[in-house]
């Protein structure tokens, strides 16, 4: 079974009023609104069902893990959501800061893996912008 490793997470209050589409970030023109390079069947799976049960149209699923993410973010234009598989990289924090190189901003990306690792996920949160929600 897959597992999310790290988000960007939604602030609560834009949470609690947001539908599932309006909580989906809006892809600028040109972009794809989700791209997702994933290693296996089970995740190709969950990435396509979750995104025809939050409307999500049109996205693209790519079998291969972070570092063709690397490769093909490096001549292709950022999607508004990325996911990128992280498993069996030796060193994923390294990645996805190379990952982050070729990224436009603002890209909201999603790491998935077969780790279940409290440090690594606080690796790739502290990775990521800092986290702009309220904790009231």
């Amino acid at each position: 079974m897959r597992t999310a490793t790290a988000a960007v997470p939604i602030p609560l209050n834009q949470a609690e009023r947001a539908s599932p589409l309006d909580a989906v970030p809006k892809a600028r023109a040109g972009r794809l609104p989700l791209l997702a390079f994933v290693a296996d069947t089970a995740s190709e799976t969950a990435i396509t069902e979750g995104a025809a049960t939050l409307g999500i149209a049109p996205f693209r699923v790519v079998r291969g893990g972070i570092g063709k993410a690397i490769q093909h973010l490096g001549s292709e234009r950022s999607p508004g959501i990325l996911v990128v598989d992280v498993s069996g990289c030796d060193f994923p924090v390294t990645r996805v800061h190379d990952l982050a190189d070729v990224c436009e901003p603002a890209v909201t990306v999603v790491a998935i893996g077969n780790s279940n690792d409290v440090a690594l996920y606080r690796q790739l949160i502290q990775a990521g912008p800092p986290n702009t929600s309220s904790s009231r």
